[in-house]
């Protein structure tokens, strides 16, 4: 039979001794083993267990949140991470369990430092500066009412992506991340946002002569707009009806088929009817069935390059 624990809390103190001691009861949370269930070597998780969740709440006092780093890599805080990891699972304790999410969060989910957030920055906009070398691109107009041609605009756009050297600044990013020692999460995070940063307006992507001409919705284009940006806009179709604003863009999957493992994905969007209905484009293959008024979409922010390329 197991022996009984000789030390109690009914009468510790409040207040904790140190920041590595549960209810001053004089046992280091760093001596604990959690692999053990007898013997000499006490249990973690009986420790969690025997301390109730007011003087856990206090030893969380004692974490600076404000700096999660430091506090993170104390050798006393680890221990306790661990511990308090070993006891969710046998004693479901709740207290225990969220306080490892926090601490686990400080650990895995910090943010990249200044000097590789701006090393990043800097690798994404040397790819803007290689993607745009051919902007902005001459967009002429057909049709009643006038649309841009939807051939000219997948071919700037397309154009664009291609510049980019995508293996180089992928293995850039890819060093980047390895010294960082920052989740993968994270760090996409960082790179995404500085994709989005530096997305470029429609005026400095298309010249285009007519304001009262229609840039048409392509799968293209909307394969480079960031997200929101052409939100409310009006939409029109191709014979000039207003059919209501763009809300916002989605991704449609489609394999080969039995005969090939090839997939394509086609990005398409959605738009509020006059009745405030949600509705899908219609078709989807778009050249050029909606459009968009290019004096509401000159300054919005609309070629954005993708990171489905740089993250497999």
């Amino acid at each position: 039979m197991r022996p009984r624990q000789k030390w109690r809390f009914e009468n510790s103190p409040r207040k904790l001794a140190s920041p590595d001691r549960i209810a001053d009861f004089g046992f280091r949370i760093a001596d604990c083993n959690p692999f053990s269930t007898h013997g000499r070597d006490v249990p973690c998780h009986d420790v969690i267990l025997r301390a109730d969740r007011f003087r856990i709440l206090e030893l969380m006092d004692t974490i600076d949140y404000g700096n999660p780093k430091s506090a993170i890599r104390n050798p006393q805080s680890r221990s306790l991470f661990f511990a308090l990891s070993m006891s969710c699972f046998p004693q479901k304790l709740a207290t225990a369990c969220f306080l490892v999410l926090l601490l686990s969060r400080a650990d895995w989910g910090q943010e990249p430092a200044k000097e590789v957030k701006d090393k990043i920055d800097q690798a994404i906009q040397s790819a803007y500066q290689t993607a745009s070398a051919g902007f902005p691109c001459k967009l002429k107009s057909k049709g009643k009412p006038k649309m841009l041609r939807w051939e000219e605009v997948d071919r700037c756009l397309n154009s664009a992506a291609e510049r980019v050297d995508w293996d180089a600044l992928r293995r850039e990013l890819e060093s980047l991340r390895a010294a960082s020692r920052v989740s993968a999460e994270e760090f996409r995070g960082t790179v995404e946002s500085g994709l989005s940063h530096h997305a470029l307006t429609y005026e400095r992507v298309f010249a285009v002569k007519n304001p009262e001409a229609l840039l048409p919705l392509t799968n293209s284009l909307l394969k480079f707009l960031p997200a929101d940006s052409l939100e409310d806009v009006p939409v029109f179709d191709r014979v000039g009806t207003q059919v209501g604003t763009f809300l916002g863009t989605y991704s449609y999957e489609r394999s080969g088929g039995l005969a090939s493992a090839n997939t394509y994905r086609l990005a398409l969007f959605q738009y509020t009817d006059r009745n405030g209905n949600v509705q899908p484009a219609g078709d989807k293959l778009l050249l050029d069935s909606f459009g968009v008024p290019w004096k509401e979409a000159q300054n919005r922010r609309g070629f954005r390059l993708p990171s489905d390329k740089l993250f497999q």
